[in-house]
Formats: structure tokens, C-alpha cells, sequence
């Protein structure tokens, strides 16, 4: 081939370079361009421009056309994408480069494919401060081409849920949401990034409020969890109105509907169901209303059916879920409870990647899966869940043709982002994840430590990722019973207020000691030392690994390696010495060795503040104080309380410690104080937003 036809077939991007997209394309996708001219400026250390007027470009200058829309393709004189929805292609034509999308999520994804494939923007960049290399100019073959066809699922987002460590970060100046809307930019830039297409901005959320409006800009689909029945914000239920479906109808069926008109045209996806006020079985709010599964399981369904009538009044062919949560499996599988024609199934997982529709999940049907959790038990500072586990039962979902929604529960982000960029390229693609899906979670371990830490670090890490999931002691026989961040924390805390309180062994031990198997005190007690003390040479053997690979790490990303790797790992190895320490040592309390407890809780206590010491490192630039106001897992609180315990033995005043106490109520209304003062409205609205004065006119 000749030096001219070298030069013929590729395309030169450099500081002459353009973008152009149309301004007739979605708002969502001009945005998009315009992250796109930052993404340049990282690599070539210049902004090219936006412009929307092909005539505005001469012939000979290197342009990137953007379009969705057949006229600007037409016009931009690329061909059609011939996928379904959400596909895209890249090519080249001469001096043109063109990204375009079957329809507008489309062309983003494409926009940000290239942006990652020829450009090396990490499409988690702002998690993992992975930054371009730069260059005076990006050469880009005649011959490329990126296409993608329709995704596995159809839908496909997060949910930022016990979102403490973001609201705190990341919170809001302003006062109108938890997290800051430009917080919220950065998450939404990175679901799309990750090829998401919906999210739940929040575990507590009006529908007015700018992070939903934001979401709907940039071109995501507005979803809601399962206690968020029609995007209504329970939470904030009236305090002088009773709560019932039964005895108040009225005002219920007002908040629905209000929920609905005040969305207006967002993009949704509407969760019907009835649950309690804080995420419990609605008979909990309503005491006397359902003695018997029949009636709940009745009372359940005319709420759906209800629901229904309101969305089909209000909304043209809407896309309807429930979440098959807690009592709602119990009562569907006792025959209790009917759900209308068309409401979609999403079944959850059980804790740990499992999901729990026991083989019952059905073609149409979605999942619900959590690469973090908080409920006492799970990990919410670290990964916790292996990606062959997402992979195993995702397949089984998508050759079921159960793939119609697929949600990721992401919390706070940044301390699980290797198990949650798994998770999307699952929901995007899953087959390459479906034939062997322990060597498919292998392979991507070891391309994510190539990718964030370089070959040789990649190398001393080979197996680290398995071995990370398989170290952690175990409470029971499932292979998702392992202790994770939240159980060393929750249980270290529930032995010291019992021997502050001197209640040591006094019975119902209840949660979250039932956690554990046997019935006594002492052998719940031993039964835990045993687990941690025959776990510890795991950690320690993980911790070796990691101080040997961090010197292969390249200048420039040994921060994040502290945070992903050797911070994420000290959650667990400190967690498990500090548990190991409070349950021997309080074994040793009830058996007389008072001075041996007071050297285990020494040690305990030294693991819990080496906790800390591990999670300041990981506040290195932009992330300082990030883990600071761990509200759920509460790192701090397990110092406070160690110390008082430590007070305590050697006959000291224990201070404040002997008060504290695990309130999650406490932390909600923390997630929720932006809302302070405001409730929802159980007059009903009409479509217009207008309050109604004549019920039975508002009526169906």
C-alpha cells in the first residue's frame, strides 16, 4: 500500500476537528456532543466546536457527525442503523466520522462508545480518576466500525438507595434534594456511559424535584422502587392523616394521582403495589384492617387494580411493574393475590446476587439486583458479591426471555464499581457472560486490572478478585450467607451495648445476633470467633497480595488502587479482626477471664480504628470526607463503642457511647431533610394540577 492510500483510508482527528449535530435532535442528545467536545479537550488539549450548520465546516476539516433523526442522517449523508431501538454504528467516510443511533439514546450511546473505544475515556472515569492519555492528534482507520443491536434488557439503570456517603459528598447547597444536580449530571453522564437508560434518582423523591427533571434531560427514563408506588413519596405521608386504602381511600388514591399529573410527560416506568409507610407490610401502618393472608393478599390487589385504572386514565400505553418484594411472593404464591393484564413481574435478589423467584421467572418478567445493599447484613463500603454469580443468574433471566427490566441497586457508587460496570455490560450483552460464566467473571477481572492498574500490577493480582469474594467468614450453608462490611459492624455493635447494659447473655438474644445459628449467648459467641479466627489467613494472604502488587502500579493510579483494592480489602480483613476480637472477648466475659476480654476488645478496637486509617486513604483529592458520614454501616460508631466497652472493663465511665444506638428511622429522615416540612398532598390534583373540590367527579 502506498504512502496516498495510507493516508486515504485513514482519518486524521486533530485540533481543526469539528462536531456537528443538528439542533433539531433531542435535548439529550446535543448534551451529549457537548460532553463529547470535553472528552476531546482531556486527549488533544483543545475544545473543538459544536456547531449545527453543515455549511459552517469547510470540505477538508476533520467532522464528527452526530444524528438519530433520518433527516440530519440523510443530510449528514450516512446510512441508516438498521437495528431495533437503542442500536448505533460508528464508521468512517472520508473526512467524516459519523455516530449514529437508531433513535436518541442512540446516537448517545454511539457518541460515547467512540468516546471510550477511540478516545480511552473510561467510561467510569469520574469513580475511578482514570484519565486519557493525551496526544497531539488521533488517527482513526477507514475501516472502523462499531455497532451495537438491541440490548439484552430493555431497560437497564440504578438506583442510588441509602445513598449516605453521596448525600453528604455530594449534597445539596441548594436545599432541593439530597444530592447536588450537578452530583447528579455526573451519575447520569455515567449510566449512559455504562449504556443505562433509566434510573431511581433517590431513595426518597418527589416528583418535582430537579434531579427527576435533570434525569428526563438527559435522555433517562424515570423509574421507582418498590415502596415508591407510583413515584408517591411515602415517606412523607401526613402526620395527622390515617394511613389506609381501606378506612381513608380517599386521600391514598389522591396521592397517587397527584403523583402521576405532577410527573407530566416524563419518560416512566410506574411501580404499582401497597406497602407500609417505611418499607413494611402495609398492615403494619394499618393495624385491624387484614387478619388473614386472603384479605391482604385482596386488599393488595384492588390497590394494583386501582393504580392501573389511574395510570390508563392519565398515561397512553404506560409500562407497569411490580416488584415481587417480601410478603407480595408469599401471597401470589398462596394464591392471594391477582395482578392485572400487563403488569410486569420484577423479582429481587435475596441478598448477595441470588435471585429469588425459586425458577418461576417467566419471558417479560425483569430483575432487581444489588451490587450493594444496606439491610444489617450486606456490603455497602465494599464488593462483596462475585460477578460470575450476576452472570449465572442473568443468563438464566435472559433465557427465560425474563428481560424486560434490569435494575442495579449501586448505593453510593464509588466502593463497588468493578461489580456494577460488570453488571451493565451484562444488561447490554449477556451472551458473551452466558456459556461459562466463572471464566467470563475471570477474564473480566483480569481486564479490569489491566485496564485501571497496568500489566504488571495485572499479573501479581491474577485470582485476587475470586479469592476477595471467597475470604469472608460465613454465617450459614447458601453461598451468599457470607459477612459482609455491614454484619461485622451491626454485630460488633449489638455484643457491646449488651455488655454496656450488662445484658450480655439475657434473652430474646432477636436481631441481629439470630443472625447467627445456635441458641445461647456462648455459643452464638463462639460459633462467630470460630468463623473469624479461621478466615483471618485468607485476609491475610489478600493483604499481601495487594502491598506486592501496589509497587507494580503506575505513578498516577496507585490512589485508586488504594481505594478499589487495598481500602476495599482493609473493610474486610479489619472487620474480621474486630469482630473476631468483640465475640472472643466477650466469650471471655461470660466465662470469668475478665482480663482476657479487655485484651480482645484492645485488639477489636484496633482493627475498628485501622478501618478508619484505610478509608482516610481512600479520601485522597476529590474525594475528601467522602467516607467520613458512614450514616448505614457507621464505621464510627463501632470506635465509639469499642472505646466505651473498653472503658467499661477497666471501670471507667464508658461516656456517651452507652446511648448509641443503630437507627436507620434516624438516617432516613437524614437522607430526607431537604423535605423537612413538606408531605404529600391527599387532595387530588387534577391533569393540569389543579386541586379538585368535587370527589366524585375526580372519580373514574
Amino acid at each position: 500500500m502506498t504512502s496516498a492510500d495510507t493516508k486515504r483510508s485513514t482519518l486524521l482527528l486533530d485540533e481543526r476537528t469539528a462536531i456537528w449535530v443538528s439542533l433539531y435532535e433531542d435535548d439529550a442528545v446535543l448534551h451529549a456532543a457537548e460532553v463529547l467536545a470535553r472528552d476531546f479537550a482531556k486527549v488533544l488539549g483543545r475544545t473543538p466546536p459544536v456547531v449545527h450548520d453543515l455549511g459552517d465546516v469547510a470540505p477538508d476539516v476533520p467532522l464528527i457527525g452526530i444524528a438519530s433523526r433520518p433527516d440530519q442522517i440523510s443530510e449528514l449523508g450516512a446510512e441508516l442503523v438498521d437495528g431495533g431501538a437503542e442500536s448505533f454504528r460508528v464508521t468512517v467516510s472520508g473526512t467524516r466520522l459519523h455516530l449514529i443511533g437508531a433513535d436518541n439514546r442512540g446516537a448517545i450511546y454511539a457518541i460515547y462508545q467512540f468516546a471510550e473505544t477511540v478516545l480511552g475515556i473510561d467510561p467510569l472515569w469520574f469513580w475511578t480518576d482514570q484519565k486519557p492519555a493525551r496526544r497531539d492528534a488521533i488517527q482513526v482507520s477507514g475501516d472502523l466500525r462499531l455497532a451495537q443491536g438491541t440490548p439484552t434488557f430493555r431497560y437497564r439503570g440504578w438506583f442510588m438507595n441509602d445513598e449516605d456517603l453521596l448525600a453528604r459528598w455530594g449534597r445539596d447547597r441548594e436545599g432541593q434534594s439530597a444530592i447536588g444536580e450537578e452530583m447528579w449530571d455526573v451519575i447520569y453522564e455515567t449510566i449512559l456511559r455504562c449504556k443505562g437508560n433509566m434510573v431511581i434518582p433517590g431513595t426518597f423523591v418527589f416528583p418535582d424535584e430537579p434531579a427527576v427533571r435533570l434525569a428526563g434531560r438527559r435522555g433517562l427514563v424515570i423509574s421507582q422502587h418498590h415502596c415508591e408506588i407510583l413515584g408517591s413519596n411515602f415517606f412523607r405521608w401526613p402526620k395527622d392523616e390515617p394511613f389506609s386504602f381501606v378506612k381513608n381511600r380517599r386521600a391514598v388514591e389522591a396521592v397517587w394521582q397527584n403523583s402521576v399529573v405532577t410527573y407530566g410527560d416524563q419518560e416512566m416506568i410506574w411501580t404499582v403495589g401497597y406497602r407500609g409507610l417505611t418499607d413494611r407490610s402495609f398492615w403494619c401502618d394499618d393495624p385491624g384492617v387484614a387478619e388473614t393472608d386472603e384479605e391482604r393478599g385482596r386488599i393488595i390487589g384492588e390497590a394494583i387494580a386501582r393504580q392501573v385504572e389511574i395510570l390508563k386514565k392519565f398515561r397512553h400505553d404506560p409500562v407497569i411493574i411490580w416488584n415481587a418484594w417480601d410478603e407480595g411472593v408469599a401471597l401470589m404464591e398462596a394464591g392471594h393475590l391477582q395482578l392485572p393484564e400487563g403488569v410486569k413481574i420484577v423479582w429481587p435478589d435475596r441478598r448477595g446476587g441470588l435471585m429469588r423467584d425459586a425458577g418461576r421467572v417467566q419471558a417479560g418478567q425483569g430483575a432487581y439486583v444489588h451490587p450493594a445493599f444496606f439491610n444489617d447484613t450486606a456490603n455497602h463500603l465494599s464488593e462483596a458479591v462475585p460477578v460470575d454469580r450476576f452472570a449465572r443468574e442473568l443468563g438464566r433471566y435472559a433465557e427465560a426471555s425474563a428481560t424486560e427490566y434490569l435494575l442495579l441497586n449501586v448505593s453510593c457508587i464509588r466502593p463497588q464499581v468493578l461489580t456494577i460496570k460488570a453488571v451493565m455490560e451484562m444488561g447490554w450483552s449477556i451472551k458473551p457472560w452466558q456459556k461459562d460464566p466463572l471464566r467470563a467473571a475471570e477474564d473480566y477481572y483480569e481486564r479490569w486490572n489491566r485496564e485501571q492498574f497496568g500489566e504488571a500490577a495485572a499479573d501479581e493480582l491474577d485470582g485476587f478478585w475470586t479469592d476477595l469474594f471467597e475470604a469472608p467468614a460465613r454465617f450459614g450453608p447458601d453461598e451468599c450467607d457470607v459477612v459482609a462490611d455491614q454484619v461485622y459492624h451491626t454485630i460488633t455493635a449489638a455484643i457491646c451495648r449488651r455488655i454496656l447494659h450488662d445484658e450480655l447473655a439475657k434473652e430474646p438474644l432477636g436481631w441481629p445476633l439470630s443472625l447467627f445459628p445456635h441458641e445461647s449467648m456462648a455459643e452464638k459467641l463462639a460459633f462467630i470467633s470460630k468463623a473469624t479466627s479461621e478466615a483471618m489467613p485468607a485476609w491475610d494472604t489478600l493483604a499481601e497480595q495487594a502491598r506486592r502488587a501496589r509497587w507494580l502500579v503506575p505513578d498516577g493510579r496507585r490512589e485508586f488502587f488504594q481505594q478499589n483494592v487495598q481500602s476495599a480489602l482493609e473493610v474486610g480483613r479489619q472487620g474480621n479482626a474486630m469482630l473476631y476480637g468483640a465475640a472472643d472477648g466477650a466469650g471471655n466475659l461470660l466465662a470469668g477471664d475478665r482480663a482476657q476480654a479487655q485484651e480482645d476488645f484492645d485488639d477489636a478496637l484496633e482493627a475498628a480504628e485501622a478501618t478508619r486509617v484505610a478509608l482516610k486513604r481512600a479520601e485522597y483529592g476529590k474525594w475528601r470526607e467522602f467516607y467520613e458520614y458512614s450514616w448505614f454501616t457507621n464505621y464510627p460508631r463501632s470506635i465509639a463503642i469499642l472505646r466505651a466497652v473498653r472503658a467499661h472493663l477497666r471501670g471507667e465511665w464508658p461516656g456517651d457511647a452507652v446511648f448509641v444506638h443503630h437507627r436507620t428511622y434516624t438516617v432516613s429522615e437524614a437522607l430526607s431533610y431537604h423535605q423537612k416540612g413538606r408531605y404529600l398532598e391527599t387532595t387530588p390534583l387534577n391533569e393540569f394540577g389543579e386541586g379538585i373540590d368535587n370527589y366524585d367527579r375526580w372519580q373514574l
